[in-house]
């Protein structure tokens, strides 16, 4: 895509650091992987590339 065309892009994942073990729900919570956090995370970078 990139190659194509520039696109925005906002990287989303696990920090280089140690992994905490616990239930899956906790962890998403933890690492800001829920339905919820990435959907900000898109909200904010749609809001950047308007602005």
């Amino acid at each position: 895509l990139a190659e194509e065309r520039p696109t925005p892009m906002k990287r989303i994942g696990i920090a280089d650091e140690f992994g905490q073990s616990g239930n899956p729900d906790e962890l998403l919570k933890i690492y800001h992987l829920t339905a919820e956090d990435i959907a900000e995370a898109a909200k904010e970078l749609i809001s950047k590339i308007r602005s």
